[in-house]
Parts: C-alpha cells; structure tokens; sequence
C-alpha cells in the first residue's frame, strides 16, 4: 500500500521481476490489498466515496465486490489457493479503529459463515490456509480494537487453540501457512514488541 500527498492509500503489486502495477478499486476513495495468492489473484478493502468499506477480489484485471451479507461494512484479509475468502465485517461502515471486528470464511461455493473464538468480543482473521484453518487475533475486553487484551487464535475444522506468547502482555496472530506455522508480534512485560513464530 501506498499514501498520495493527499492521505489516500492506493495498492500495489509488485511481480518477481520487480515490475509493480498500481492497484486501485474503480471509484474508489482508497484501495487496501491485503493479500495474492499464487495464481496472481489479489483481495483486501476499499473505501467508495461515502467512507463504506467493501471487500473487493481481483482476478486478471476484473474487480468483484465482496461484502458480508447484511454488513454496513466488511473488507476480505486473504484467499487460498482453491479460492476460499477470510474477512471481517464491522460495526460501522468504514471499518476505522472506532469499529468493532468480527471474522468470516467465504467456501468455493460463495458461502458465508461468520464465527467469533469463544469468549471474544471481537476478532479479525487474517488467512486462510489451503487445509481451511484460519489465523488471526481476538480481543475479550469491550474495546472496539486489539490493543491490550489481545490473544491470537488457530481455528481448524472447527476447533480454536489459543496462542499467548510465554509471559506476554498481549499476542497478536499475523498469519499461518499450510503447515500451520503461525507468524505475529507479541509485548513483553516491559512493554516492548517482539515478533514470534510458533510451530
């Protein structure tokens, strides 16, 4: 992602040979990409001119609008290789800080199933593996954001582990990959950040 003089952010991709092709939802006030799978296939948010978050996929220059049905406003986080979404719809439409987050997995078959892990008031996931188990964050206090009660979580086929950092203050999942490696940052008592993987 990038930001223009202006403030506004626009996206990228940027090919192995170094070349970069700008991404930009048509009509849009700012772009979001989020991730690119391996066949090219870039998701993440947008912004229309009213301030609405969508979730948007681009797929050989074709930009779909994905929205969580019934969300005043949601963005998708990634897709896998067989073309499975992760997202999160929110409790205000432009998915700003003041929101709160919950997750969703959208099947091949374009179906949704929104989840939150046990006891959380909000989550965000961040992937989707290609064995379907999603990564990300929760928090389990009434603020609208992750930021001093935060765990992370692996859901797979329906079960949540939660991952809290040896002596953390707070945990935040980034990512995973097909072999359930999970990347992310965590605080240590004094404070201080730290990245971690966990395998």
């Amino acid at each position: 992602m990038m930001l223009t003089s202006g403030g506004a952010s626009h996206g990228f991709a940027r090919t192995a040979n170094g070349t970069f092709t700008a991404i930009d939802v048509p009509g849009a006030s700012g772009t979001t990409p989020n991730f690119i799978n391996v066949e090219g296939v870039v998701v993440g948010s947008y912004l229309d001119s009213a301030g609405t978050s969508h979730g948007f996929i681009l797929n050989q220059g074709t930009y779909t609008t994905v929205n969580y049905p019934g969300a005043i406003g949601s963005g998708i986080s990634s897709i896998n290789d067989l073309g499975e979404l992760s997202g999160f719809y929110c409790s205000d439409a432009a998915c700003d800080a003041s929101a709160v987050f919950h997750g969703f997995v959208r099947n091949r078959s374009g179906e949704f199933t929104a989840f939150d892990p046990p006891g959380a008031t909000g989550s965000e996931p961040a992937t989707v593996s290609l064995l379907g188990v999603v990564v990300r964050s929760y928090d389990t206090l009434s603020e609208p954001t992750c930021t001093t009660q935060c765990f992370g979580y692996v859901l797979s086929h329906g079960n949540y582990t939660t991952l809290q950092y040896p002596g953390s203050s707070f945990t935040f999942a980034g990512g995973g990959n097909i072999w359930n490696t999970v990347a992310g940052i965590y605080d240590d008592a004094a404070g201080d950040g730290h990245g971690f993987i966990e395998k």
